[in-house]
């Protein structure tokens, strides 16, 4: 980082980066963040689990009182991170719309002609 890149960023942020950097809860939150694959824009899941009428789990005691989640999107304009992760699913998506025995689809679709682009 050079020392023009610190002057860029604006007070607010960097009053959250000291505050992040000093919680007591960093390494929860660091955790978090490498699980979602830094991806640009995490779900942020807030209450309980419930197993039956017992609580189980809560998002109270995580970091900002929220578990963090990848966003899933597949365009890699607005999450190169997620998208990463996705790209194989439309390849797979493809061959069993053809082929079927994947992904729920029954393998009878393999029996159906497919379109052909002449």
């Amino acid at each position: 980082m050079t020392v023009g890149a610190v002057d860029e960023l604006d007070p607010a942020t960097v009053r959250g980066l000291v505050a992040r950097a000093g919680d007591p809860q960093r390494e929860r939150w660091l955790e978090q963040v490498r699980r979602t694959g830094a991806c640009r824009h995490p779900v942020r899941l807030r209450g309980v689990v419930l197993h039956g009428d017992e609580p189980v789990y809560s998002a109270a005691s995580e970091p900002d009182g929220a578990l963090m989640v990848r966003c899933g999107n597949r365009r890699e304009a607005h999450c190169p991170s997620c998208a990463h992760e996705y790209r194989g699913d439309m390849c797979q998506l493809v061959y069993a719309g053809l082929a079927g025995g994947r992904k729920g689809v029954p393998e009878q679709v393999a029996e159906h002609l497919q379109a052909s682009h002449r």
